[in-house]
């Protein structure tokens, strides 16, 4: 069986001339994402050793799971197995042999990342991951290892040129992002001159100086030479960053669906009465007229109990007080319709009414009684004595 030979990687410099990966995927940011990732390899900025560390080779297979051909090819390369057998084979296993060839050393990671096609790594992995994978390490900063600055350079200008190549990023966004501030105090005074000898010229030829005119005078690999490496990323590249679609989301889903809630309490079959903001359920009516139809039984116990104890008088009995206004109510026996709750109302005020007048005037009335006694007192011991005789 003859090995197929992997492409280029690592730092060829033909490789590098090149520019990159051109990417034939439909959308601008999975080009983007395609195209950076790769040129990170290219540059050795990311080795092999480190995307077989972010994604190892059963995740690789897994990914593959409904690419039997793709699995195929990575395993017949660099395992050298049939290519009838690796056809049969599922993601499981291919991983697991996959796995054994690398840690036996029989094969290499360089091959394994060259196979695996740098558009089908965005079509196949997890895109929020394949972005921490590029921006491990944090190379933007002065601070990072192992990182050369000319690499760290290199890398942030082809992001930037790839940005502003897939429309992710407008010119002008790139100028104010800058600020023309950082842009004058970092730039060498031959360079501002070279933009001011541009605008002049645009000018002149009644043409406007736009912003895409400045960057073809300040291009991404001269910015990086002049403005801060962190500058630039925090200002422009940060903002282009790759979410996780995989097991970030999934597991805060999950715990947001782990949480019990109270099930919604069913709608009441019961109508309701709304007076301004508040409601007044049936229940709540239904104890109202509980209440009234109580006073009127009460009220009603008293007739019963006269119409037991009297059923030989036909005469409507009447019940009359006497009050301080001179009111007179009565209470008709013969009455066919039942009393209501305000007429009971009145009656009882009226009673109460009635009774402390009542009480105030006892002594009133004590007194009067006992000055209608004496005279009577009087005329009886008069009517005792003996009369006397006529007078001769």
């Amino acid at each position: 069986m003859t090995m197929s030979t992997p492409p280029r990687t690592g730092t060829d410099p033909a490789t590098r001339e090149e520019g990159g990966f051109n990417s034939k995927l439909s959308a601008p940011r999975e080009r983007f994402l395609a195209a950076i990732v790769e040129h990170a390899l290219l540059v050795g900025r990311r080795t092999a050793k480190d995307f077989l560390k972010a994604f190892p080779a059963r995740e690789i297979m897994n990914a593959l799971r409904d690419q039997p051909r793709l699995r195929a090819k990575i395993l017949v390369t660099t395992t050298g197995i049939n290519e009838k057998v690796a056809l049969k084979k599922p993601a499981s296993s291919a991983g697991e042999d996959l796995e054994i060839a690398l840690g036996e050393r029989v094969a290499e990671e360089d091959d394994v990342v060259a196979l695996f096609d740098p558009d089908d790594r965005v079509r196949f992995l997890d895109h929020g991951k394949l972005w921490a994978f590029l921006i491990e390490g944090e190379f933007w900063r002065i601070t990072a290892d192992h990182v050369p600055v000319s690499v760290a350079r290199e890398h942030i200008a082809y992001i930037l040129s790839r940005a502003r190549a897939e429309k992710l990023i407008a010119d002008r966004d790139i100028i104010d992002g800058l600020t023309l501030d950082v842009l004058v105090e970092s730039l060498p005074k031959e360079e501002l001159g070279r933009v001011i000898e541009r605008a002049l010229s645009e000018g002149r030829a009644g043409r406007v100086f736009k912003d895409e005119r400045v960057l073809d005078v300040l291009s991404p690999y001269l910015l990086v030479e002049h403005v801060s490496l962190a500058h630039i990323w925090h200002r422009l590249i940060e903002r282009l960053s790759f979410k996780s679609s995989g097991t970030t989301t999934t597991t805060s889903t999950t715990s947001q669906s782990a949480v019990t809630s109270a099930p919604p309490a069913p709608p009441s079959s019961s109508p309701s009465l709304t007076v301004g903001e508040t409601t007044i359920s049936e229940p709540s009516l239904s104890a109202a007229k509980e209440k009234e139809s109580e006073r009127t039984v009460a009220a009603e116990k008293p007739k019963e109990k006269e119409d037991k104890d009297g059923k030989e008088d036909a005469a409507p009995i009447s019940v009359k007080l006497d009050l301080a206004n001179e009111e007179e109510i009565i209470i008709d026996d013969d009455r066919e319709d039942e009393i209501t709750s305000n007429e009971v109302d009145a009656l009882l005020a009226k009673v109460v009414v009635s009774e402390s007048s009542q009480m105030s005037d006892r002594p009133t009335l004590e007194a009067a009684k006992a000055d209608s006694k004496e005279p009577s007192k009087e005329n009886g011991a008069r009517s005792q004595r003996p009369s006397r005789p006529p007078p001769a």
